[in-house]
């Protein structure tokens, strides 16, 4: 069943490229693509951590056992004021849409998505960003999202074990060992119909330039801001005091222009609209 879900999602002409951490999932994945006659090409990101050789020596060996290539991509110097967490993901998109230009497959499972949207309701993450790892997006495709990860397991057999993954100092590894999903979302159902609400706030564009902050009601005003702080300043995650600061200016028209400045940045508001300045 699975074998026959990988090829019919994947496309005649394209070859299929792998974000390959030798981690459970990505095994999974690409075991089931070179069992559907696909020949994958496997990308796995060196992440200069206490791990990384010993990682990067297995999925050099389990490529070779599946006959199949492999890429080993460095992933440069981490985002600085993220966690390593954050700005390995960072780094990890950004090293594998230079290596290839298509769609990268990645293989996050229904767990994952709940995990998501969980952790960004935790984080009192902006509603604008509650719809958390579509199926698609540009350079990326989830083949399994809408698969339990309790279905791979025949395939998965024999996965690295990466020592993150049991250090609750990680976000995610801590949601998944609190038993908290379990008592309260076992179904995903919340997390569906989180994701649901942030799809159409999304589908508004208010976050979008063009609309001006002062016209916006204030709780909605304050999470635009965040939202558009997020999209100017990816790899920085301002204080909560800054955002209503920026906000409570907003709310104000002023044909002046006013700077804010946080981690090296100055974001200026001019006419109801945020660009970045530095």
């Amino acid at each position: 069943m699975l074998v026959e879900l990988i090829r019919r999602v994947a496309s005649d002409s394209a070859p299929i490229a792998i974000a390959f951490s030798g981690g459970r999932d990505s095994l999974a994945l690409a075991r089931l693509a070179v069992a559907a006659g696909l020949q994958p090409h496997l990308l796995h990101v060196h992440h200069r951590g206490a791990a990384s050789d010993a990682n990067a020596e297995w999925v050099t060996g389990s490529a070779r056992a599946m006959k199949v290539d492999l890429t080993i991509l460095d992933s440069g110097p981490l985002a600085v004021g993220r966690g390593f967490e954050a700005g390995a993901r960072q780094a990890r998109y950004r090293v594998l849409a230079a290596a290839c230009p298509g769609f990268i497959w990645v293989a996050h499972t229904r767990e994952d998505f709940i995990e998501t949207v969980w952790l960004r309701l935790l984080a009192g993450s902006s509603p604008l960003f509650w719809n958390a790892m579509p199926a698609r997006r540009p350079g990326v495709f989830r083949p399994l999202l809408g698969v339990a990860r309790s279905e791979l397991t025949s395939w998965s057999e024999g996965a690295y074990e990466d020592p993150m993954n049991r250090d609750q100092a990680v976000d995610r590894v801590w949601l998944r060992q609190s038993g908290l999903l379990a008592a309260l979302d076992p179904s995903g159902a919340v997390a569906d119909a989180a994701a649901r609400c942030g799809q159409r706030l999304a589908a508004l564009g208010l976050d979008a330039p063009g609309v001006a902050l002062d016209r916006l009601p204030a709780a909605l005003r304050y999470e635009v801001v965040r939202a558009r702080l997020r999209r100017l300043l990816p790899a920085v995650r301002p204080r909560r005091r800054f955002v209503a600061e920026i906000a409570a200016a907003a709310a104000r028209p002023n044909e002046k222009s006013r700077k804010f400045s946080t981690s090296g940045a100055v974001v200026t508001l001019r006419q109801g609209e945020l660009v970045l300045t530095s």
